[in-house]
């Protein structure tokens, strides 16, 4: 996902340059300090923030998908909803659903 953003024109990165596995807090303080967005599949992210307090950013949440319904479904929720990713909603985004959250 992260190369299909960049070659969209949009700023990303991979969770690996973190580490191995640097885990879901580290991969939010991240996204917070380097403004990034995060899209995952694990819901685990949303516990994170609520039950430790994690500094926040906008998460776009996907169902597992083929690669193909997922770009078209974050490039969806670009194009429609930046201006909620940009004051930091959650998002969930499923085909013919999307829901948004204020953290």
């Amino acid at each position: 996902m992260a190369n299909w953003l960049v070659e969209q024109g949009h700023r990303a990165a991979f969770s690996l340059e973190l580490g191995p596995d640097p885990g879901d807090d580290e991969l939010l303080k991240f996204a917070a300090e380097e403004v990034l967005v995060v899209v995952t599949a694990d819901r685990g992210f949303g516990r994170s923030v609520f039950t430790k307090r994690a500094k926040s950013t906008a998460i776009i949440f996907l169902p597992e998908l083929s690669f193909d319904a997922r770009s078209k479904l974050v490039a969806r929720v670009i194009a429609e909803h930046s201006d909620k990713l940009e004051r930091g909603c959650w998002i969930v985004a499923r085909p013919g659903k999307i829901r948004i959250r204020k953290p």
